[in-house]
């Protein structure tokens, strides 16, 4: 229902651009079919990793949080997720090797 749509659906949303980015693939397939809603409403998508095998535990732990079914157990703002990352990103002593780590994934 659009009367109960927020910011968490935005969110989603980004979640479905990551999963496409890091994947290269959609997690559900374009069409408007009752099997896809079903998809969509159950959290019901490949998992990552079959498509990338060299996916971290933190980019499937930001798909899962950002596409959850339930838009209450999706992060409730970006600060949520930047806090995250801020977290996550601790162990990198520099940017060079936050960037070195990327490229490994890119090229």
């Amino acid at each position: 229902s659009a009367k109960h749509v927020d910011n968490r659906a935005d969110i989603y949303s980004m979640g479905v651009m990551f999963y496409k980015m890091i994947t290269g693939e959609k997690p559900y397939s374009g069409l408007f079919t009752a099997e896809n809603i079903s998809k969509i409403s159950s959290g019901n998508y490949p998992n990552p990793k079959d498509f990338n095998p060299d996916i971290t535990g933190t980019c499937i732990k930001i798909i899962k949080k950002t596409m959850n079914c339930n838009k209450d157990k999706r992060y409730d703002d970006l600060s949520e997720l930047i806090s995250f990352l801020k977290k996550e990103l601790k162990v990198y002593k520099t940017q060079s090797s936050i960037n070195n780590k990327i490229k490994k994934y890119i090229v």
